[in-house]
């Protein structure tokens, strides 16, 4: 649901006016995904904003404190052919109080 009611109609609108130069013609989109998971919403998300914007370059980066969950995220990566737009996952999570991050997946 959140690509339908959340990115689609109101996130994909600003990314598609939104282009690095008058000139260019691509825009550049960096995300961090906190929380990733198994990876399918970064496979969903990923291939769904390519199809929908010819223009756009986009790097992801999906993180997740499991270790077995950054291992499915590549793997998602790598089987869509994804692996230039989705960088290979990471342990960084918010650290315990909310707004610090700490990239081992660690909250000490």
């Amino acid at each position: 649901p959140i690509w339908d009611t959340v990115l689609k109609p109101v996130v994909l609108p600003i990314i598609q006016q939104s282009k690095s130069d008058e000139n260019e013609q691509t825009a550049k989109l960096t995300v961090l995904e906190l929380a990733a998971g198994s990876g399918v919403h970064t496979q969903h998300f990923v291939s769904s904003l390519l199809q929908e914007n010819d223009h756009l370059r986009l790097e992801w980066h999906p993180s997740d404190p499991d270790p077995a969950a950054r291992i499915s995220i590549d793997a998602r990566a790598k089987f869509s052919d994804l692996e230039d737009c989705i960088l290979p996952a990471n342990g960084w999570i918010l650290g315990a109080q909310g707004g610090a991050a700490c990239g081992d997946g660690n909250r000490d």
